[in-house]
């Protein structure tokens, strides 16, 4: 896990990041290489988000015919506490799928609202068995006081 300082310019908060990268898997001679991530922020207008995402880098994919290329593939969930307006579902979708068809990548992006956020990466204890939940940090922000530079 990583906390990543982030600055508003108002005020100083964290970013939390965890990621685990996996290779074979269900099949191994593929080629294959995945990696889950999941972001914890606080934004100001939104307030708690949660970025869940799968990369999927599939090297080439067997077939009849001998080895195709197929796409690298970026699957992203995105959860906040309250529903997104339509506008804002709508564009990040599209910029979503630009930005994948850009990087030659599949994309896709799903919305979620949950009270309680999923544990980054259930199944995996990161050298931390029998410790309990993770503490949340405060990513609330604190109030600003004097010049920022």
């Amino acid at each position: 896990m990583a906390l990543l300082p982030v600055h508003d310019g108002w005020a100083l908060s964290f970013l939390r990041f965890m990621h685990r990268r996996r290779t074979g898997g269900q099949d191994a001679d593929d080629g294959a290489a995945d990696m889950d991530f999941v972001v914890d922020l606080t934004l100001s207008a939104l307030g708690d988000v949660q970025i869940r995402g799968q990369i999927r880098e599939r090297i080439t994919t067997r077939t009849a015919d001998g080895t195709d290329p197929a796409p690298a593939r970026l699957d992203l969930v995105l959860a906040t506490r309250t529903a997104l307006p339509d506008w804002a579902t709508d564009d990040l979708g599209r910029l979503a799928r630009d930005a994948g068809a850009a990087s030659g990548m599949e994309a896709s992006l799903r919305f979620t609202v949950e009270k309680a956020f999923a544990e980054p990466l259930a199944g995996t204890d990161g050298g931390r068995a029998g410790a309990g939940p993770r503490p949340r940090p405060d990513t609330r922000p604190a109030p600003h006081v004097g010049l920022t530079v």
